[in-house]
């Protein structure tokens, strides 16, 4: 995978995080607020419910007001049980919703540690294989400088040995004279 389409990618996921992390900090914020009106009508309902159930009670005589006192007491404690149930509910699905979201971004930032591990090792091989190929390259060019001289020289195998026909007329090199072209 080319560095540009690695990178690319990093930016994306980067972008897909940082619009999950707004997303959830919206979403708790809405269900903060959410609770916190739930939690303010279930304590205020009980209240204005018998408050409009005493006031509609003065009208009638004592025993109809002892009876639907009575009457709606138990739904009135049912109906602030399942209130209440409500609210844990919210809270806990909250909670597991930040459970995932935490375990998602652990996964991306491991992800992008893995790819970035990668992208190190990738580019540490892509070097060693260019060092490697560059000293190959150099010892393929003397050993073509050598070829290069061979060739021109006259040489031949005499009796399993290398000889030359030697240059008489050319400059000496030490114990080393030209050989003749061919």
């Amino acid at each position: 995978m080319p560095d540009d389409e690695l990178k690319q990618l990093i930016t994306q996921v980067a972008e897909l995080l940082e619009y999950f992390k707004r997303q959830t900090e919206k979403a708790s914020e809405s269900n903060s607020a959410a609770s916190l009106q739930l939690q303010q009508a279930a304590a205020a309902a009980p209240a204005v419910i018998r408050e409009a159930a005493s006031d509609a009670l003065t009208q009638v005589s004592k025993d109809v007001a002892d009876t639907m006192h009575d009457n709606l007491q138990i739904p009135m404690n049912d109906f602030a049980r399942r209130l209440m149930e409500a609210e844990h509910h919210v809270a806990k699905t909250m909670q597991v919703f930040a459970e995932r979201l935490i375990t998602f971004q652990k996964s991306i930032l491991l992800t992008l540690g893995l790819m970035a591990i990668a992208a190190i090792l990738l580019i540490a091989g892509a070097a060693g294989g260019v060092w490697y190929s560059h000293k190959e390259v150099e010892r393929n060019r003397v050993e073509a400088d050598l070829l290069r001289a061979y060739n021109q020289a006259d040489v031949t195998i005499c009796e399993d040995r290398l000889c030359a026909k030697i240059d008489k007329s050319g400059k000496h090199y030490g114990n080393y004279v030209p050989v003749a072209p061919r």
